[in-house]
């Protein structure tokens, strides 16, 4: 009952490709997308967490995989930094959907709860149906785990508590959103480096003609 077969209908560069499916009564086989990298768990273990700029690209990254996969109202739930890949070519994609399932409107809450403590959303414990907003909080968890978690108090902050709002209500409502926000406050926070460095610059050079 794994949901493989639909999500090989999609091909996007930030998802894991499927090729083939095949399903007997006891087992699914998944031909998949060979990739070279290494995984952002890997990558934090071996080289420590990731600066503002690069968790912005894996955010944005990340977000155009789900547009694609949520527009075919499939739902990942299970994002963490072990499911999102690095490749050699510098590109990040989502992988592994063993815990994905197609949305179901109308059902008051999930039949099957899946998803990792730690990264999981308050619905997928049963409070009520998983959506896209399911995801959303996994992601924000996530890029505040790859930007330093609780050591992390950057610009991004507000994006992380939206994500992680236990309400789905108040999160953002969709990974487009997500990734309008982000894109957002990286360029707000670009034009106040840019003024303070502007100010910083006025002020050496008035101190020069005193």
């Amino acid at each position: 009952n794994l949901i493989y077969g639909e999500i090989s209908k999609i091909k996007h560069k930030n998802l894991l490709e499927i090729f083939e499916v095949a399903e007997t009564e006891f087992a699914t086989y998944v031909i998949e997308e060979f990739l070279d990298g290494e995984t952002l768990a890997n990558y934090i273990k071996i080289h420590g967490t990731f600066g503002e700029e690069k968790i912005c690209k894996i955010g944005i990254e990340i977000c155009n995989g789900l547009e694609n996969l949520h527009a075919c109202h499939i739902i990942h739930r299970d994002i963490k930094p072990e499911n999102l890949f690095l490749t050699a070519g510098g590109i990040f994609k989502l992988i592994d959907f063993d815990a994905a399932r197609i949305e179901k409107f109308g059902s008051v809450a999930d039949t099957k709860i899946m998803g990792t403590p730690g990264y999981a959303a308050p619905e997928q414990y049963g409070f009520q149906q998983t959506d896209e907003r399911t995801d959303i909080f996994s992601l924000g968890l996530t890029l505040k785990k790859l930007a330093g978690y609780e050591d992390y108090s950057g610009f991004l902050t507000p994006i992380f508590k939206k994500c992680t709002s236990f309400d789905p209500d108040k999160r953002y409502n969709s990974a487009k959103d997500l990734k309008r926000a982000i894109i957002r406050s990286q360029r707000l926070n670009k034009l106040r480096k840019f003024f303070v460095a502007g100010i910083a610059t006025t002020g050496i050079f008035f101190l020069s003609f005193q």
